[in-house]
């Protein structure tokens, strides 16, 4: 089986979005339901603000660091390719 960058984005792509979007600092809080007393009827949601859901999407204010991972996830395919070949 061939190794690919993609294939090893792929992977571990629900990883990489929770890394990237857990910590990105542009998220902002949505302030969940409330009722009349102030108790939470809901809870508060974390919300990006450029509407992505995955760093893969041109419009995150992260995706250049996304682009850097991927080629680094093909640098290391080939490294895992040439292994492969016996270097």
């Amino acid at each position: 089986m061939e190794v690919t960058g993609l294939l090893i984005m792929e992977e571990y792509d629900e990883q990489i979005g929770s890394v990237f979007c857990d910590s990105c600092p542009w998220r902002v809080t949505v302030p969940g339901n409330t009722d009349l007393t102030g108790v939470a009827l809901e809870p508060d949601e974390s919300e990006c603000p450029y509407g992505c859901d995955h760093p893969s999407d041109e419009r995150c204010a992260r995706h250049p660091l996304y682009t850097e991972l991927m080629e680094r996830a093909d640098d290391f395919a080939d490294f895992l390719q040439g292994v492969g070949e016996g270097a």
